[in-house]
């Protein structure tokens, strides 16, 4: 890992970001969302293109292996951070309770629970923040010292799923040796730049990769899918598959309606990298979700009909907490190992870890604390706010395990507002405003950020960065650095591309949503109300939505206990708890159910030689799809007017 590599990774994180302040919030075009990141994967591509050209003429000139690793590691954590589930999900929940009070909401009732330091409390600086101000001036002043507190919580937070992750690297990586799927994808391409020194010789079978024909023929047929539906997005005439197919149309008579919604998604960049996913996790996800819906189908014919039946959600978030709990059982060694370096530094001295080892535990509990001590000034109860962030940072490990042993391209793969809302559903909003006080609960709503957006994803990145830091032949403590690095740049591009467009367009026209706001103000909007309505409707507990959560926990936990019994049981527990994150409208399903067919016909006809052989062409579907509808249409759509580019518009990974 060179200079040369974070400077590189830093000016292109800039100029992303530029272009994600034009794309995304003035338009309204998503160009950075995914699992890879699209831009990540456009500058892998380009470095690997261009470091096989200038090998041949100047060694010094090109990037070697590791370097353009370090590069693509870094821009896979800081792009996320300005994408919609990150920033832009946190700065509408400073302001939203301020901008939309009326005598009629009566929000203005609850901002004396909300501490002065949270945001900027001056009307005009709230206002222009929405509407746009005259001088499109941003007022950094006034923003300095809320900024600044957040960008603190933000290294805590961040610091702290660090060392969660060195406590339970070792296990995954070393003991369980986890896959992580989704590496395979830039190990491969970079491996014509030679190992980390840049030693090997590019040979004659440089960039062999990018002259595979089964590549180009994957390449093609997503070129093909893409270049279709932009041309009916020109002309409708034009027959083409569009986005999706929406099968719950041909189920309208009842008990069969109950399988509404049902709509086949075409995620090509699931199809294709999801070709390295396990068969029998690919199985379980579109099993599991046909199951809910089959249940779906059987509360109809029998008359149990409640609002949500069969609660895929609830089911994920019970199988979420189940799996976390069941995450710490398995990886007991090593966190008693932990315990033991922290009075016994010897027993760990020479572990490169990306924390030291005998700091790891005591970092973890130190953060976790301070997370709590940062509630408490803010007037949140303890209890709730260790109970809140217990169940975060489980769900956040979770997804890490997911990346790791499955390796899913998929933005949701965790049941998004659990973390707080199962919490409502067994105890209702009564006994939790007495643990905590309306206060906390105002508080909760306007962390609500944290569980409803990406930030758990975040854990599953560093887990990614860390595995790829072994393949690159780089320090995990130096790619830990780097990541540090990307989360102080990804959060410094990010204030500025959003605080600047905010004051000079108006947070309310944003994202071609004219005078309604974006998608994460309307949440936030949503959030406050449904905690304003508990206080004068109190929310009492849902016993048959806790009966789910329930049946989640002892669900996952069978399907464990089974599969670690019978070796060659065809279902996964995480296929069940991701399986149903996304509740009764998955776009998961159809690509796993399709792939999984796919493999299962290739493996019969010619094992695993064919299977590795078509690999390139799966890829090859996957780059494809990036480079026409993560480069070229975004691009296209921006000259556009509106209404062309909604015909045919997406986010990778669901």
């Amino acid at each position: 890992m060179t200079l040369r590599a974070i400077l590189l990774a830093t000016g292109v994180t800039f100029l992303v970001n530029l272009w994600i302040r034009h794309a995304e919030l003035v338009t309204g075009r998503y160009v950075s969302v995914g699992v890879p990141p699209p831009p990540a994967v456009t500058a892998l591509l380009l470095l690997v293109v261009l470091g096989g050209a200038l090998r041949p003429l100047s060694r010094r000139l090109s990037l070697s292996r590791a370097e353009v690793l370090t590069v693509y590691a870094f821009l896979s954590l800081s792009v996320p951070l300005s994408t919609f589930g990150v920033v832009r999900a946190f700065f509408p929940c400073l302001t939203v309770p301020f901008y939309y009070a009326t005598p009629e909401n009566h929000f203005q009732d609850y901002w004396r629970y909300l501490p002065e330091w949270f945001a900027p409390r001056d009307p005009e600086i709230i206002r222009s923040c929405y509407e746009g101000a005259d001088s499109a001036a941003v007022p950094w002043l006034a923003w300095a010292r809320p900024l600044a507190l957040w960008s603190a919580f933000f290294v805590v937070f961040f610091g702290t799923m660090l060392c969660v992750v060195t406590l339970f690297r070792k296990q995954w990586v070393e003991r369980d040796r986890l896959s992580f799927p989704l590496l395979y994808l830039p190990v491969e391409m970079t491996e014509v730049l030679g190992g980390a020194a840049g030693a090997a010789s590019a040979g004659k079978h440089a960039l062999q990769f990018f002259r595979d024909p089964i590549m180009w023929a994957g390449f093609s047929l997503a070129v093909l899918y893409n270049f279709t539906n932009i041309l009916s997005a020109l002309n409708p005439s034009v027959p083409a598959l569009g986005a999706r197919y929406d099968i719950g149309e041909l189920f309208t008579e009842r008990p069969l309606n109950a399988l509404q919604p049902l709509t086949f998604h075409y995620l090509l960049e699931l199809i294709g990298l999801g070709y390295l996913v396990p068969t029998d996790m690919l199985f379980s996800m579109w099993f599991f979700y046909g199951l809910s819906k089959v249940l779906g189908v059987f509360g109809r014919v029998v008359g149990y009909e409640p609002p949500g039946f069969p609660y895929q959600h609830e089911q994920s978030a019970g199988a979420y907490v189940g799996m976390t709990v069941l995450l710490i059982w398995l990886a007991r060694v090593p966190l008693r190992q932990a315990a033991r370096a922290c009075f016994r530094p010897a027993e760990a001295a020479d572990a490169d870890e990306a924390v030291p080892p005998r700091w790891a535990l005591l970092g973890a509990c130190v953060g976790f604390a301070l997370l709590l001590a940062w509630c408490r000034a803010a007037g949140m109860s303890l209890l709730i706010a260790f109970v809140f962030f217990a169940t975060l940072f489980g769900f956040a490990l979770v997804c890490g395990r997911v990346r790791g042993e499955a390796g899913l391209p998929v933005t949701w793969p965790f049941p998004y507002d659990q973390q707080k809302e199962m919490w409502f559903s067994i105890f209702g909003s009564e006994r939790l405003a007495a643990l905590g006080g309306w206060r906390s609960l105002t508080l909760l709503a306007s962390f609500s950020w944290l569980s409803r957006h990406l930030y758990p994803t975040l854990m599953a990145q560093q887990f990614d960065n860390l595995k790829l830091a072994d393949s690159a032949g780089v320090s995990r403590r130096r790619m830990a650095s780097a990541m540090w690095l990307a989360l102080v740049v990804g959060l410094g591009c990010a204030y500025w591309i959003h605080l600047s467009a905010y004051y000079e367009f108006g947070q309310n026209i944003l994202e071609g949503n004219p005078l309604v706001g974006d998608y994460r103000t309307r949440v936030a909007v949503a959030e406050f109300t449904r905690m304003l309505g508990s206080a004068t409707v109190p929310r009492p507990p849902d016993p048959a939505r806790a009966t789910f959560v329930g049946l989640g926990f002892f669900s996952v936990l069978g399907v464990a206990v089974v599969r670690y019994t019978l070796v060659r049981f065809p279902l996964h527990p995480l296929g069940y708890a991701v399986g149903l994150a996304y509740s009764s409208y998955s776009p998961y399903w159809g690509p796993c159910l399709l792939v999984w067919s796919l493999k299962l016909v290739i493996l019969r006809l010619g094992g695993a030689a064919l299977y590795k052989r078509l690999i390139p062409g799966f890829l090859g579907l996957a780059f494809g799809h990036y480079f026409m509808g993560g480069i070229v249409w975004p691009t296209v759509s921006t000259m556009l007017a509106p209404e062309i580019s909604q015909r045919y518009h997406f986010a990778f990974g669901g």
